[in-house]
């Protein structure tokens, strides 16, 4: 019994580092919340590859989806444009739980976001992390 007690004891400390990795890049003025895995991030010059996780502050209206993780492509050269490879919608916060929906691009193409928006406030933070 104690053991098992003990592995559940670790097993609920571990899981708290289960998003030690993430940090808020940015916050609308709806209340989603946009964090970047820090671990998935890959500086190739002026480009970040990286995988963004957002919270939905309401979930969406046809699926009830909560939350999506997306695998983004920007240049800091350029903040107003980003690709997007793959995105995964799942009905927990943070990308918990079974997927819900998801699509992979395989040639994505430039997509445009006009300044002050936060798709902009999420490429300004991204490109702010050191290299």
């Amino acid at each position: 019994m104690k053991k098992l007690l003990s592995i559940i004891v670790l097993g609920l400390l571990l899981s708290g580092n289960a998003y030690a990795k993430l940090e808020v890049i940015n916050k609308s003025d709806e209340g989603s919340i946009y964090y970047i895995d820090t671990s998935t991030l890959k500086i190739v010059g002026d480009t970040r590859y990286f995988l963004m996780i957002t919270d939905y502050a309401k979930p969406l209206t046809e699926s009830g989806n909560l939350s999506s993780k997306n695998y983004i492509e920007i240049n800091c050269k350029n903040l107003n444009m980003y690709k997007v490879f793959s995105v995964k919608f799942y009905n927990l916060p943070l990308g918990e739980g079974p997927v819900d929906g998801e699509k992979t691009y395989e040639n994505p193409q430039w997509s445009f976001v006009k300044n002050n928006t936060n798709g902009y406030a999420v490429n300004i933070s991204v490109c702010k992390i050191p290299k």
